[in-house]
C-alpha cells in the first residue's frame, strides 16, 4: 500500500504572492515493489502548476548538487535583504 509523508512546505522568493514548493516522502508508489521516491509539488497561488518525482537513489546527487550550489551563493557578496532588487528604480525592480 502507498503511504505518502508530507516532509515540509517551502514559500519561494517571491514571499508577496503564496508560491511555494511542497516536499514528500512516498513509499510503494506504485505498488508492493516498487522503490521509493521523494515528490516535489511547484504551487504558484496556492495551486499546483508542476511535479517531479525523484526516485530515492538519486536524493544524495540533488543534495550534493544543491550544497554547492549553496556554496557558490555563500561565496558572493550579498545585501542585508536577498530580494532588495524588487525595490530598485532601475533593472528587475521597475
Amino acid at each position: 500500500m502507498k503511504t505518502i509523508t508530507k516532509l515540509d512546505s517551502i514559500r519561494l522568493a517571491h514571499h508577496f504572492k503564496k508560491d511555494s514548493i511542497n516536499l514528500y516522502y512516498i513509499e510503494k508508489p506504485y505498488g508492493e515493489f516498487s522503490d521509493s521516491i521523494v515528490k516535489i509539488e511547484i504551487l504558484e497561488n496556492d495551486r499546483i502548476t508542476g511535479q517531479v518525482e525523484v526516485p530515492y537513489e538519486n536524493i544524495d546527487s540533488i543534495i550534493n548538487t544543491l550544497t554547492k550550489v549553496k556554496e557558490k551563493f555563500d561565496s558572493n557578496p550579498k545585501t542585508e535583504d536577498l530580494h532588495d532588487e524588487l525595490a530598485a528604480d532601475v533593472g528587475g525592480g521597475q
